[in-house]
Parts: structure tokens; C-alpha cells; sequence
């Protein structure tokens, strides 16, 4: 039985937005994290909401309008590592 979108590893997800995240240094929309990762925009919105808050990322709006999130350089987790 084929798995379907709204059933997914979040963990996993979060992981691979974080690891893109870190790639792009600093910020990325919506449609460049479902480029760059290839995960579904569903996965990205849900998993980029767990990832605001442990990064301490915020989104901003760019010039044209486009919702950006962005993330103080190093992206350093404030639950897991040394640093909490």
C-alpha cells in the first residue's frame, strides 16, 4: 500500500530541511526548499514550523512580497547539541 503525503517521518523531515538550510546558508522560501529537497510542499510547511522554532529562524517578506525564512549564521539548534 503506497504511502501517502500526509504520512511521513517529521524527524526526517526536519533533518533534511535543516541540512538544505545549511547548504543555502541563512534563508530560503517555501518553493526553494520543495526544489531543493524534493519533499512535497505539505512536508516542507510542516516541518519548517518545528524547525523555526528549535533554529530560531522568523520569516520575513522579500521585496516582491515572497515569504522568506531566515535563520541567524551558524544555523545552531537551541534544543539539541552543546549549545542548550
Amino acid at each position: 500500500m503506497p504511502r501517502k503525503v500526509y504520512d511521513f517521518n517529521l524527524a526526517k523531515v526536519q533533518d533534511s530541511l535543516v541540512s538544505h538550510l545549511r547548504a543555502r546558508r541563512r534563508e530560503a522560501t517555501v518553493a526553494d526548499l520543495v526544489a531543493g529537497t524534493g519533499l512535497p510542499k505539505h512536508q516542507v510547511e510542516q516541518g519548517m514550523r518545528g524547525v523555526l522554532s528549535e533554529y530560531a529562524g522568523h520569516l520575513k517578506a522579500s521585496e516582491s512580497g515572497e515569504l522568506v525564512y531566515y535563520f541567524p549564521w551558524p544555523l545552531r539548534s537551541t534544543v539539541r547539541g552543546l549549545g542548550p
